[in-house]
């Protein structure tokens, strides 16, 4: 589960897409759209939620990666953070 406050990127009429990946792969998506016209663009984030079933035994890297469509820059995620991952035995 990954939880932020909100995300922000510098370009008007952008999509912003956070990925969250297990050894490269993604797992979880979560999509916004910001139609304001310039300056900072600032979306609020929520969260994502996901099972993951890796099938492995082996150690797991997670990593969270956001996007910014049409063009390239910066998106960041503000305020509190948190990416918490729970092992449930089968």
């Amino acid at each position: 589960m990954l939880t932020a406050h909100n995300v922000t990127t510098l370009a008007a009429n952008t999509a912003i897409t956070v990925h969250i990946r297990r050894s490269g792969t993604t797992v979880a998506t979560g999509g916004y759209y910001t139609a304001t016209v310039g300056g900072n663009q600032s979306v609020p984030f929520g969260a994502i939620h996901t099972l993951d079933s890796p099938s492995t035994t082996s150690a797991i890297t997670y990593e969270v990666f956001g996007y910014r469509g049409g063009v390239s820059g910066t998106v960041n995620m503000n305020g509190p953070r948190e990416l918490t991952l729970m092992e449930i035995k089968g």
